[in-house]
């Protein structure tokens, strides 16, 4: 008994062979294809970082430099790493109220 003889891949004129030439191409759909999901290293992604700010990080202020270094202390992930950075050097209007 012949398990693929209702397969879609297997037609009359291929003689009841596979046909590779029907079967459906999908393409890996990556958001970031020629590099990784995250930062190799710490220096990498702070140099990332520095050229998102276009500054060096050596001009940012001890809170600025500790809160860059938690985050990184906490993941690699370069969506989240620039989303936290965005948030915290571009904050929304009105997202920071006085206490």
């Amino acid at each position: 008994m012949n398990i693929f003889a209702h397969s879609s891949h297997f037609t009359p004129q291929s003689g009841g062979e596979f046909d590779p030439q029907r079967l459906k191409v999908q393409p890996f759909v990556d958001p970031d294809p020629f590099q990784e999901l995250t930062y190799p290293t710490v220096i990498a992604a702070k140099q990332a970082i520095a050229e998102y700010l276009a500054r060096p990080l050596a001009k940012l202020t001890p809170g600025q430099i500790a809160y860059i270094n938690a985050t990184l202390d906490s993941t690699l992930n370069k969506q989240v790493v620039m989303e936290k950075i965005r948030d915290f050097f571009n904050p929304l209007p009105g997202s920071h109220h006085a206490e």
